[in-house]
Parts: structure tokens; sequence; C-alpha cells
């Protein structure tokens, strides 16, 4: 069946018969998996589904595997994944629990307080505009281990359900997977609230202080369901976010028509670079300097929205660090642009607000990388998994694959409790190393500066075109 032949051998001499399989049925669960179970295994690992799979099978001159078989493979796979996903979270509390003792972050009553990443992502891309996912997974990741804490999965939709209700009849017995009827932008706060209330009685653990972006109503949810009466709970905005709203809106002056077109051309590519490493250079000054934290955050603020300013030529308000006395000595066009500053003035003044965030200096670059696993495990969004429990599926092995970074090799070892084949073993091991190697080499070395490129002679609006045709 699917992948499994079986073939009988007669032998000519004595004519005794016997049976060779391709490959030994999973008998127990300390046996490895079967060919189709490591197909469809491997089918989810690398963002896949059975058409795929079919294709590689098929040009290969493999046989097939049959709907009805992958879907029943499929379900046992996920019932696995899910508890390997599990086993790893509970390991990365033990490890934020020890780290956490060792710091002293413990409360009163003896459980371990630790600062956590989350974010959220959706089963299809939204372009900004259109937020209208069935399928949605957040995650609650540990600062100190840069592990998955918790994970949940909020799916909209159930394709058994749904057939059964456009024929007005009952569904049949299945495992329904719908377990969310809001809309898909409320998924994040919905999930990363569940996590924050079930941290003490899943993890032992208090999530003290949460770094996320702003994008969505997540923290006011997270205070309004108080998952721990007796102690607050702080939040950061990322670093990252602040900084690239803040340049973005920077940007979009300069096709901003109530400015007048003068105005904007003053504000070009080097400044808009500057306006942004200016702040960067500020919350780094502030970081190092001595005194409490509400004058380096009163000072962080002055800096930021004097900023603007100092860009343009008028240094009066500059602190010392801040000018160089070559950037003093350039002219003060403060004067040339009355409307363009005011903008400026207000994107600064809403990047200042956060100065708090900026001087810790977070980001959530985990949640973000944790997202890019999930993002492949799905077909790059591209796919629709969310009709039964695929995209669930998938998300667990994300978890296991960004917990543990052998993520095969780990499901044998806490599933199957068997080691897995020479070939899978030796390529996740490579994997790992190499991965391992790169981000060593990347701690040490600086970081590539970003270029701009606004004029492009080969695409966009500024690339070349043919002379105009005299009858045109």
């Amino acid at each position: 069946m699917g992948l499994i032949s079986k073939f009988d051998l007669k032998c000519m001499m004595c004519e005794s018969k016997f049976v060779l399989k391709t490959s030994e049925t999973a008998t127990t669960e300390e046996s490895r998996l079967d060919l189709n179970g490591g197909a469809v295994s491997g089918a989810i690992i690398t963002g896949i589904g059975l058409s795929n799979l079919n294709e590689i099978t098929a040009s290969m001159d493999l046989p097939t595997m049959p709907f009805r078989l992958y879907s029943q493979t499929h379900d046992a796979i996920s019932e696995m994944w899910k508890t390997a996903a599990e086993l790893t979270m509970l390991n990365a509390a033990k490890q934020e629990i020890e780290a956490a003792t060792l710091r002293g972050d413990v409360s009163n009553s003896g459980i371990a307080m630790i600062p956590v990443e989350a974010d959220a992502c959706w089963s299809k891309r939204s372009y900004k505009n259109n937020y209208s996912a069935l399928s949605g997974v957040a995650a609650i990741i540990g600062e100190h281990t840069g592990k998955v804490l918790h994970i949940g999965v909020r799916n909209k939709y159930c394709v058994i359900c749904a057939r059964a209700r456009k024929k007005g009849l009952p569904a049949k017995a299945h495992n329904c997977t719908k377990n969310h009827s809001g809309s898909s932008t409320s998924m994040e706060q919905a999930i990363l609230v569940e996590g924050f209330k079930n941290s003490i009685k899943d993890r032992n653990l208090i999530y003290k202080t949460l770094i996320a972006d702003g994008d969505s109503s997540t923290y006011k949810s997270i205070l309004e369901s108080r998952p721990y009466p007796d102690i607050p709970i702080q939040k950061i905005e990322c670093t990252n976010h602040l900084l690239r709203n803040y340049n973005g809106k920077n940007l979009t002056l300069q096709k901003d028509t109530a400015i007048p077109l003068n105005e904007r051309k003053l504000l070009n590519m080097d400044r808009l670079k500057r306006l942004r490493t200016a702040v960067r250079a500020a919350i780094r000054y502030r970081q190092q300097d001595d005194g409490s934290d509400s004058n380096k955050i009163e000072n962080l603020q002055k800096d930021i929205i004097n900023s603007p300013l100092h860009i343009f030529g008028d240094h009066l308000e500059c602190q010392s660090y801040y000018c160089t006395n070559e950037r003093k000595k350039e002219p003060n066009i403060v004067p040339l642009i009355p409307t363009l500053l005011l903008k400026l003035k207000k994107n600064a003044s809403q990047l200042a607000y956060n100065s708090r965030s900026l001087l810790h200096c977070y980001t959530n670059n985990r949640a973000e990388q944790f997202n890019s696993i999930v993002a492949k495990m799905v077909g790059g969004k591209r796919v629709n998994f969310s009709l039964k429990n695929s995209y669930t599926t998938r998300c667990y092995a994300a978890v296991v694959s960004f917990n543990t970074g052998k993520p095969q090799y780990t499901f044998y070892k806490s599933i199957c409790h068997a080691s897995p084949g020479k070939s899978l073993k030796s390529l996740e091991a490579r994997r790992y190393v190499k991965n391992t190697r790169e981000v060593m080499a990347r701690r040490g070395s600086a970081r590539k500066k970003l270029s701009y490129n606004p004029v492009d002679a080969h695409y966009g609006n500024e690339c070349q075109r043919p002379d105009m045709d005299a009858a045109d």
C-alpha cells in the first residue's frame, strides 16, 4: 500500500516461498515509522502536501500514495508531532526556571519570573489590507533560552463541517479542528492571553515582561485578563519594529502632496537614513549614560525630538556628543521646510513616546524567526493547509525544529524511542553544525550596512524606455 511494496519470491531449486517487503510495518510505539509514515512526516517538514509528494515519487517511478492512506497516516503522525512539540517546550521551561533561579528572578511564592517574546502569523499573506486567513498561530518564546514555551493555533474552518452544512446534513463523527469564531485579527490576543493565564499551571513560570511589536491589542487584553493578580506585566516594544515604522512614516512624506514639492525634494534618501541613524546613536549614548532611568528616558526623548532639526542643519539644541564640527558647518535649511518639519516632528514625537522601550533595546527577532519556519512548513503561505488539521500539525513540527534544530531526529528519539536511519541522522547533523557555525560567525562580524538604490535603470518608474514615436 502506498510506498510499501511486497514481493512474493519462490526458490527455483527447493521451491521454498518467502516474502520480501520494502518496509517493515511499525508494530509498536518504539518502532521506527514505516515508509509511508516517513514520507508523510518528511512532507510536513518540507512544506509540501500529497500532490507534491506524489509528483516526486512518480518522477522516480515509485508507487504513489492514495488520498485515504495519506489522510490516515497524517492523522496518526499529527498526534506524534504534537507530543514531540510539548516535550521540547517542557524542556525549555525547565531551562528557563534554572536560569531565572540563578538570577534571583523568583516571586514570593517561589515561581520563576522571566521575560518572553511573542508574535503571531497567519496561514496566508495579508498584504496589510486583507486579514481573512482561516488559521493563525502565536508563540511565546523565552528570552533566555530562545525556545518556544507556548504555542496556540486557531482555526476558523473545518472542511467536514462546512460540507455537511452546505448539504443540509449533520456532520459525521470526526475530530473537528474549528476552535475560533471571531475575526482573524483576534487570533493573536486569544492565543497569547491563554498562554499567560496557563503559564503557572502548564510551565510553572510567570511571564513578567512581554517583548512584542505594537501592532495589536494583545497587551491590553493580557492586562485585562489579570493572569497574575499581584504581579504587574511590563511591555517592551520591539526596537526593530519601532525604528522600521518610524522610517516608513518618514518615507511616505516623500509622496505626501500636502507638503510642497520643493520641501519634499530636500527629504532625500541620505537624510532619511540619517534620521534613523541619529536615533540609533542617541540610544547607544543614553544606554551608557550615568544617572537614573527616568533621566535617561527624558534625555533620549529630547534627543529624538531634536533629531529632525539636527539633520536639516539647526544645531542650537544639540547635545555636545550629538554633533561633529563638520556637521555644524552644514547650512541651516530648517526655515525652508516649515510644513515638512512639522510632520517630521510629529513622527519623532511618536517614536520618543517609546523611549523606555528603546533604552532596553530588545527585539522579538526570535519570534519572527519562528514565524519564518512556520511559513516554510506551510509552503510559503501559498497552499491552503487549513481545511483540516494539517496547518496545526505543521505548526507543532515548526516548534520541534525551532527548539532543537534537529526536528526529525528529535521526533524519533522522543516518540519512537529509536534512532532514525543513517541518512536522516547524517543530514540533520550536518545541517545543525553548519547553522551553528554561521551563527557564531555572524556574532563576531560587523553587520552588513543597508544600501539604498532609489533609481534603477532596469526596473521601476525610472527604467530606460525607447524614445516616443513621432505618431504619439
